[in-house]
C-alpha cells in the first residue's frame, strides 16, 4: 500500500521532460566520449549503452527529485556534481584496486560520470525552473 503512495509521487513530481531530455543528452555524450577517448582500453558494446541508457534514466529522476522547483541551470549543475563528488566518486574509488582496471579507465570513467551528472543536473534544474514559475 504505501508503496503505491511512493510511486504516484515519484510520478508527480518528477519532471519527466527534463528527466527523458537530460537522458538522451547523456547518452550522446557517453557515446561520443567513450567512441573517441576509451575505445583502444574498453570495448562497449550495444549493451553497455542499453544499461547506460537505463542508468542514466534513474541517476536523472533522483537528481529531478533532489532539485527543487527553485532551482536553476547553475543549481542543478552544482547539485550534479556534488552527487558525483559525495557518492559517484568514492563508490567507483573503492573497488577499483581489486578489479583489475587500468588507472585510465577509471580516469576516463570517472570523468564521463562527472560530465554527464553536471549536464544532466543542469538540465533539470534549468527545466524545472522555467516550468514552475514562483508565486508568492
Amino acid at each position: 500500500m504505501v508503496v503505491g503512495y511512493v510511486i504516484i509521487w515519484i510520478v508527480s513530481v518528477v519532471n519527466w521532460k527534463a528527466v527523458f531530455l537530460s537522458v538522451i543528452v547523456n547518452t550522446m555524450i557517453t557515446m561520443i566520449w567513450y567512441s573517441r577517448s576509451v575505445l583502444a582500453i574498453s570495448k562497449r558494446t550495444l549493451r553497455f549503452y542499453l544499461v547506460n541508457f537505463v542508468t542514466a534514466l534513474f541517476m536523472a529522476a533522483g537528481l529531478s527529485l533532489a532539485i527543487t522547483r527553485h532551482s536553476s541551470f547553475n543549481g542543478g549543475a552544482l547539485l550534479g556534481f556534488f552527487v558525483w563528488l559525495f557518492f559517484v566518486a568514492p563508490t567507483l574509488y573503492s573497488p577499483m584496486p581489486r578489479d583489475g582496471n587500468t588507472p585510465k579507465l577509471f580516469y576516463a570513467n570517472l570523468i564521463c560520470l562527472l560530465v554527464n551528472l553536471i549536464v544532466m543536473g543542469g538540465i533539470i534544474g534549468h527545466l524545472s525552473y522555467s516550468a514552475t514559475p514562483i508565486k508568492y
